[in-house]
């Protein structure tokens, strides 16, 4: 029987395969427009994937989502709608910019946003914590790492 932490790291490194290679098969297909190889993976990886896993996981999903507050169910919606505006600015660098420079620069920008935004609008005062401060430093080191990948895909074009 694997132990929860075990199995933690199966899924995160299935995950991180998963999302590392996603886009790979789009270097390969030539006879498709950019913009239709786009349309049917945000059909199915934003719609109807996660709408199938969410009902087939919990049946009564939809009642959840009815009874749910006005106020949060908008804020779903505004962030799923920021987030399908990323996704197209993913795909537009993904095909300016490559594979490569185009994943660190999101993931990047990603995990600084994700850590920074909710450090400074819900919890100001751990800000020079010992946990604010190694979120700071931590943030740093992401944008050194984002200014070293700028660099090297500048001077390889």
């Amino acid at each position: 029987m694997l132990t929860p932490v075990t199995l933690t790291l199966i899924y995160s490194i299935g995950a991180g395969i998963m999302n590392g290679s996603f886009a790979l098969p789009t270097k390969h297909i030539k006879t498709w427009n950019f913009e239709n190889i786009w349309l049917t993976y945000a059909i199915w990886g934003f719609f109807l994937l996660p709408w199938l896993t969410v009902l087939f996981l919990d049946p009564q999903a939809i009642d959840i989502y009815r009874s749910m507050p006005t106020a949060t169910l908008n804020i779903l919606i505004i962030g799923g709608f920021l987030f399908g505006v990323g996704q197209i600015c993913f795909a537009t660098a993904l095909r300016t910019i490559g594979l490569g420079l185009s994943f660190v620069v999101t993931i990047g920008l990603a995990t600084a946003l994700g850590c920074l935004l909710p450090l400074l609008t819900m919890d100001m005062e751990s800000l020079l914590s010992p946990t604010g401060i190694t979120t700071i430093v931590g943030l740093f080191f992401i944008l050194i790492g984002l200014l070293l990948s700028y660099s090297a895909g500048h001077s390889r074009d």
